[in-house]
């Protein structure tokens, strides 16, 4: 986000960024921003619904690369307020340009959409090793500078706003960074923005003008359509060769205004600009105007400063200390999106790929979020919330019940750890003992696969040959191999092949479904954040491969057997927390729906044959989208059994 337009311009002009080697610093990382960038300039794929151990594995490297240049990091990130106040229509517009980049990606066209569950991996590895973070109330840049200001290091983030703020020590765009280690001394090559740099194009500028520009050009609290008329009375670049490259007409009347802005105070240009427009909108445009120049002044603050902030804000609201602690430090973060409705009961839900024809895929998770719901508005008066949700191809408000049966928030931390347990399960039909014989790891990945079997609204048999192939790919993903992994496995990760009416078919319903599950599984780890961890957090990395899991879903589809298809994909001496393949997959089965001739043959004999027709995973390869060039070998961890294709690929 940012001011529209402004990174293009100073791309296109090098003289505004310096060439500079990143090394023994402290520096202020913009979080929310970072996660996107990885995963883009990474070429993580994402058109299979999320490969999270890669990008797992594309974080640490760049973790990494920060270590060995003795660079100290503080990632903070954004928190909602701001979405749903000065930034309402902003959201609203990135939401709906979203549900037309998903509709490209799922139409093998070239485009991007982080897969649902990516920020979980990303503030679990950065709390994994140890890094500070921070999270906002609302709009993280002015946090950011104000950190950055205080320990007098660079930003490094993609947001255009850090081109206005007056920072000390500069502002590195992420894409200017080179994370190969050809730099000397590990250093980390990069560009670097100072705002002093503008003065080498326009030598008579004031600095504190740059926030008037910047609400003319338009930023996310401001659209410029009410400055339309301004640009007809300035002076804007005629000539071909300048100093300033002109580019789009957008960058044009950027450089004009500029130009403009030299030589005139503050009060001059405020009141020249404001002559422009009618005289019923100049209180309110001085006023936004007035704000912006607010927005980006800002005073040195320490961490604990800014979280002391960040800690009123939310207590004012009415959150219970255990919580604010949590969601100050990033633990709670994929409940930072829900802590508007407290406030303000409204919530934008993500979007993902899916089925446009077809009902959205949190759709299914909504009894989930009743819950949530219910405990956040306990003793407020408040009984229902607005959902911004994809309906057709359009982001609509849908109203939606809580539950009213549950705890509050003050509640929570007096109950018992089992008590808090029945909260969470209370909707699925189950005891608590039915889990006693699933590792606790998997305890939450059960849940969500039994949430999404009652509540999804695909087909029965959908429902079971996805849940066998889900519970397939964590088995995959779990599983401690004796030996070096055969081809036939290795298959099975290679990128599929998408080309006829019929594969298709398939893959929109496996991308709907997934995603499905997904939601499921992302509501269900938001409830037991709330409920203080009752159930051991979930690791999507060791639970799903988008690749493998649709190529696994295919063996389903294609087989009589489904079951052992599966299990004859994992050798004989594979084991999964300490048991067979197929010992789990029978304990998953008496929980989850599987396809029918699959239940008998595998748990009444135990025994498992060879399938007497063998399908094979087609390994040509199809590039669908620009950012999805073939990231295999960051898909192993050295902790998991698959690594040792390092060694064999």
């Amino acid at each position: 986000m940012g001011i529209r337009g402004l990174t293009s311009l100073v791309n296109e002009n090098p003289g505004l960024l310096n060439d500079y080697q990143l090394k023994s610093t402290r520096v202020v990382v913009d979080g929310t921003s970072l996660a996107y960038r990885i995963f883009m300039s990474f070429k993580v794929e994402c058109s299979f619904c999320g490969e999270y151990l890669a990008f797992k594995n594309a974080t640490l490297s760049f973790l990494n690369r920060l270590r060995r240049a003795n660079v100290t990091p503080l990632f903070i990130f954004d928190g909602p307020m701001d979405k749903y106040g000065s930034k309402f229509q902003t959201v609203i517009k990135r939401h709906k340009e979203a549900i037309n980049c998903a509709l490209q990606v799922m139409q093998q066209r070239s485009n991007f959409v982080l897969p649902l569950l990516a920020f979980d991996v990303f503030l679990r590895l950065l709390h994994q090793q140890n890094f500070d973070v921070l999270v906002c109330a609302g709009d993280a840049d002015r946090t950011i500078a104000a950190c950055a200001l205080y320990l007098n290091c660079p930003v490094i983030s993609m947001d255009s706003d850090f081109l206005v703020f007056p920072l000390n020590k500069g502002y590195i765009p992420f894409s200017s960074i080179d994370l190969s280690d050809l730099a000397p001394n590990d250093a980390i090559n990069c560009s670097i923005y100072n705002v002093d740099n503008w003065l080498k194009f326009l030598p008579r500028l004031d600095k504190a003008l740059l926030p008037i520009f910047a609400i003319v050009i338009g930023n996310d609290f401001f659209t410029s359509n009410a400055f339309e008329n301004f640009f007809d009375h300035i002076t804007k670049p005629q000539v071909a060769a300048r100093e300033i490259a002109r580019g789009t007409l957008k960058q044009c009347n950027m450089v004009g205004f500029l130009e403009w802005l030299q030589d005139k105070s503050y009060n001059d240009a405020l009141q020249r600009v404001l002559s422009c427009v009618s005289s019923e909108s100049q209180k309110c445009l001085r006023e936004k105007i007035e704000n912006a120049l607010s927005f980006y002044s800002v005073k040195a603050l320490s961490i604990e400063e800014c979280k002391r902030c960040t800690i009123s804000q939310l207590s004012a609201c009415g959150f219970p200390t255990p919580f604010i602690e949590a969601y100050c430090t990033g633990h709670l973060y994929r409940l930072s999106n829900m802590a508007y409705i407290r406030i303000g009961q409204t919530l934008f839900l993500p979007i993902v790929l899916e089925n446009i024809s077809l009902h959205c895929v949190h759709e299914c998770s909504k009894p989930l979020r009743a819950i949530i719901y219910g405990i956040m508005l306990k003793g407020t008066g408040h009984h229902v919330v607005t959902e911004y949700v994809r309906v057709h191809d359009m982001y609509q408000p849908i109203v939606t019940a809580i539950q009213e049966n549950v705890p509050s928030m003050n509640d929570i931390p007096n109950l018992g750890r089992e008590d808090r347990r029945k909260i969470l399960i209370c909707n699925f039909s189950l005891c608590l003992h039915d889990l006693d014989a699933i590792p606790e790891q998997l305890h939450l990945f059960v849940l969500s696969l039994k949430t999404w079997t009652l509540f999804s609204s695909s087909t029965e048999q959908t429902r079971e040959n996805m849940a066998l192939a889900l519970a397939a790919t964590a088995i995959h993903l779990n599983a401690k191999l004796t030996s070096i992994m055969p081809e036939s496995l290795r298959r099975l990760y290679k990128k599929p092949l998408i080309e006829s009416h019929q594969e298709r078919n398939k893959y929109f319903t496996f991308v709907h479904a997934a995603n499905q599950w997904q939601s499921c599984l992302d509501a269900i780890q938001c409830l037991n954040g709330l409920l203080m961890q009752p159930f051991r957090e979930a690791d999507v990395t060791c639970l799903f491969s988008g690749k493998l899991a649709f190529n696994l879903y295919q063996c389903v589809l294609c087989s009589r057997h489904p079951v052992e298809t599966v299990l004859n994909t994992l050798r004989d001496e594979a084991t999964v927390f300490d048991m067979s393949p197929d010992q789990l997959l029978a304990k998953l089965q008496l929980i989850v729906p599987f396809p029918k001739e699959a239940s008998t043959v595998s748990v009444a004999t135990g025994k498992t044959t060879t399938n007497k027709t063998r399908h094979r995973v087609k390994e040509k390869v199809v590039i669908t989208t620009d950012l999805s060039s073939d990231t295999s070998t960051s898909d192993w961890d050295d902790d998991n059994a698959f690594a040792v294709l390092k060694s064999v690929r």
